[in-house]
């Protein structure tokens, strides 16, 4: 069953607001006041979608990975691709880049210039993410890598390249993309050729 309109909007105008604060405001610092008055939302209606701050930003987060993932289905199927581990691999890892550059560097690069606790549950979102595809990758491999291993090849290093390297340049999406596919190709099949000079041993 859908979800009512009004919640959806709402919660919309909440999540633009923290989005929004958060740009130029420690994440730490922001009332839940101030929330309210950016999104022109009363607190009563506030406190009747979520218990506090933390659970807005949890939501946020939810938002951007839920469309992460509907942007990496869809190039997959577009692709014919829906069952090649790689191509979803970098397909996820391009949305991810794109849905980042969709509107939103100036809020991710306060969360990841902060290095606060607003990027620590960032973190903490990606690698839970991430979980599935680590496995989908070490089923279809037989890597003998550990999950840390993986998470530290295929995620953090990426998220520091993206940090470091095209997100910081003032650069367009669609060139920001290719930046991130040429890189993550990269780091899959070093990834996937580990593998197969593991089986060939």
């Amino acid at each position: 069953m859908p979800e009512d309109k009004r919640i959806v909007k709402t919660r919309a105008l909440l999540r633009a607001a923290l989005q929004q604060l958060m740009e130029t405001v420690s994440f730490d610092d922001i009332k839940v006041k101030q929330i309210c008055k950016k999104s022109n939302v009363s607190r009563m209606t506030f406190y009747s979608h979520f218990s506090d701050k933390y659970a807005l930003l949890d939501n946020l987060y939810d938002d951007f990975l839920a469309r992460v993932m509907q942007r990496c289905i869809d190039k997959c199927r577009k692709n014919g691709e829906k069952d090649d581990v790689r191509a979803y691999s970098v397909n996820l890892y391009v949305s991810y880049a794109e849905e980042l550059y969709d509107g939103r560097m100036p809020f991710f690069r306060a969360v990841f210039d902060e290095r606060g606790y607003a990027f620590t549950t960032f973190t903490d979102f990606i690698t839970h993410a991430a979980r599935d595809l680590i496995r989908k990758i070490k089923d279809c491999s037989g890597l003998s890598l550990s999950d840390e291993q993986l998470m530290s090849l295929l995620c953090y290093g990426p998220m520091d390249f993206l940090r470091s390297t095209a997100y910081s340049e003032n650069i367009e999406p669609v060139r920001a993309a290719e930046i991130c596919r040429s890189y993550y190709s990269v780091a899959i099949d070093f990834a996937l050729d580990s593998a197969d000079a593991q089986k060939s041993q």
